[in-house]
């Protein structure tokens, strides 16, 4: 059975203790549902984005959240780049829906429904979807498409995709971490390449998956696919770093790749947790604002500096369309009710949020 080597550090567990209380943050936040859904529609769009845009997808975020919305963007793309980012939500879709049940395993049958979903409809892999290969590929780098890595002949394909999720099957029984065991899975994955194409979408659909199943879906509010998007240097650099152990037969260390990965996974849960926070924040001092009975203009000077951050009494003038008078008087008011502090002074004076 397959066997992965790998040391648990000061590192991962500091980064495994900072997931975990972030994620406790968020899922017991009491958001409203409007709010939610934007959260949860921001990470579908990301995830599908840059899962997407990591293969050389070239349509940015805003083309991607038109396309999920039917829409068509302005500018003109192949049909296969449309199908690319419409078939990854469909993927997510499935892995959100199919494995809300705890108790499906994670099996072969799912990892090819995976790949299927990646690949549906583009030309060209009509007999290959959801298909283990059965000739060699390659991982090529850069315009000239050097090859950087052989995956291991076809004829190995099936027993090592077995092994696979035998392992992750065996290490949910065992309750090893869900971040070990996505990050393995993604790692062993990758170098494996099953598939003719697709082998990065599903891989990475496959990280989520294993996330989403062992309960770390979080709402389904991060995407762990946009931090690999924004630095696919080291995404790539550290696959590649233990699939050069893999390639000589030697069984490779993942302890800085499983660091990586947990890592990524702490800086995409984290964010989201201050997102969280900012908006608990602003929900606590509009209770607090209702509780003072302050006027309208004020009410919404608050809420500009809880965006802008700083406001002086001409633009408050201007802003909310009253008298030098009036902008003095509310003001000041909400700097004696303890709202709002002065800095500076003359023509530098300013408020911001106490």
């Amino acid at each position: 059975m397959y066997q992965p080597k790998y040391a648990i550090t000061h590192k991962l567990l500091k980064s495994i203790n900072r997931i975990v209380e972030a994620h406790a943050l968020i899922v017991n936040a009491p958001l409203k549902p409007k709010w939610e859904a934007g959260l949860r529609r921001q990470a579908l769009v990301k995830s599908v984005h840059s899962s997407t845009h990591l293969e050389g997808n070239p349509l940015n975020e805003q083309e991607v959240a038109q396309v999920i919305d039917g829409k068509k963007p302005k500018r003109e793309f192949r049909k296969r780049d449309i199908l690319e980012v419409t078939n990854y939500r469909e993927v997510l879709r499935f892995i959100s829906e199919t494995f809300a049940d705890p108790g499906l395993v994670i099996n072969e049958s799912a990892v090819r429904q995976l790949h299927k979903l990646c690949v549906q409809n583009i030309e060209g892999m009509e007999n290959e979807s959801g298909k283990y290969r059965t000739v060699q590929n390659y991982i090529v780098s850069g315009r000239d498409r050097i090859p950087v890595y052989t995956p291991p002949p076809p004829q190995d394909v099936p027993p090592l995709m077995k092994d696979l999720v035998d392992w992750i099957q065996k290490a949910e029984r065992d309750e090893i971490s869900p971040f070990l065991i996505s990050a393995i899975a993604h790692y062993e994955f990758e170098s494996i390449h099953p598939f003719v194409d697709g082998n990065g979408r599903t891989g990475r659909a496959l990280s989520t998956l294993v996330l989403y199943k062992l309960g770390y879906d979080t709402k389904s509010f991060f995407s762990l696919e946009e931090y690999f998007d924004t630095h696919p240097e080291e995404y790539y650099s550290h696959l590649n770093k233990v699939r050069k152990a893999y390639a000589e037969n030697a069984v490779p260390d993942l302890t800085e790749w499983i660091e990586f990965f947990v890592s990524a996974v702490e800086v995409e849960m984290t964010r989201v947790e201050s997102e969280i926070k900012e908006y608990l924040k602003g929900e606590d001092l509009r209770k607090g604002l209702k509780k003072q009975e302050i006027n309208s203009r004020q009410f919404k000077a608050v809420k500009y500096l809880q965006e802008h951050g700083q406001i002086q009494t001409g633009e408050y003038m201007k802003r909310f369309k009253c008298a030098r008078d009036t902008a003095v008087r509310d003001l000041n008011e909400l700097v004696e009710r303890g709202i709002i502090q002065t800095q500076g002074s003359g023509p530098q004076l300013r408020y911001i949020l106490k």
